[in-house]
């Protein structure tokens, strides 16, 4: 969806003449490019219940996989807490950042 979002940016930049529309619908696809890539760093996060804890799990020794799948039920909580003391601010921010700008390069000149 970030992508789709990232297309639709240029598009809109490109295609809308009127002024003030255009920067209606180009605030609209930065804000889905974002919402979008916040997700796809939330979810890629080693955090159990997530994809990511999933994907550690299926690589790594037996015995982490275990401590994984017992913390499970407690994801959420994991990732509340994680955000309310900002552990993750830079981390997120700085991939969000990185794959923004990726982004944008490619599909909006």
């Amino acid at each position: 969806m970030a992508v789709l979002w990232a297309i639709l940016l240029g598009l809109f930049a490109k295609l809308i003449t009127n002024e003030g529309l255009a920067r209606g619908f180009i605030t609209m696809a930065k804000i889905g490019v974002l919402f979008n890539l916040i997700l796809l760093v939330l979810n890629l996060l080693p955090i159990p219940s997530f994809d990511g804890a999933r994907v550690l799990a299926g690589i790594a020794p037996r015995q982490v996989a275990e401590v994984l799948d017992r913390l499970e039920p407690y994801g959420f909580i994991i990732l509340l807490l994680l955000l309310v003391t900002n552990v993750l601010n830079g981390f997120i921010g700085g991939a969000v950042g990185a794959l923004y700008k990726i982004l944008l390069s490619l599909f909006v000149h």
